[in-house]
């Protein structure tokens, strides 16, 4: 029987990270598209995909300890 725990490690990391991401950004923006009109409500979708690539291809400073 195999280990379990790092099978697979990374990329159930990589694929939990962008759906956290995704599902944050979505309660973050939850009460507008609630709230907007039919028109607007493509505008807000496009504002949260933008903030996930934002967030997604952030690059740490040259100080940084990661």
């Amino acid at each position: 029987m195999g280990n379990g725990i790092a099978t697979g490690g990374f990329s159930r990391f990589k694929k939990a990270q962008e759906e956290l991401t995704m599902a944050d950004i979505e309660k973050k923006y939850a009460k507008e598209p609630a709230a907007a009109h039919p028109h607007q409500k493509h505008k807000i979708r496009a504002r949260m995909v933008e903030e996930y690539f934002r967030q997604k291809n952030h690059k740490p400073s040259a100080g940084a300890l990661w």
